[in-house]
């Protein structure tokens, strides 16, 4: 229901010897497309709808993501009745 993927500017490929569970969640940004919407902080994170929409956030740094993951759990756990 939930996927949490890794997007970076860097090359990931030095990443994946070090941290091998990345793969196939990270992935290295081409075009600069989201970069360009989180320039002044990082870590950042966003929550994308099914349909590719924002659907919440954007938050910048760590207590502001995982207090975001917070949340979304909270809401699914509540939808599930």
């Amino acid at each position: 229901m939930v996927a949490v993927r890794i997007v970076t500017a860097a090359d990931l490929t030095s990443a994946f010897d070090r941290q091998p569970t990345w793969e196939g969640i990270a992935y290295t940004e081409v075009g600069h497309s989201l970069s360009e919407h989180f320039t002044s902080a990082r870590p950042a994170a966003i929550l994308l709808g099914a349909d590719g929409l924002m659907a919440g956030g954007p938050v910048t740094g760590p207590t502001a993501i995982l207090e975001l993951v917070d949340e979304i759990k909270e809401q699914l756990l509540e939808a599930q009745g």
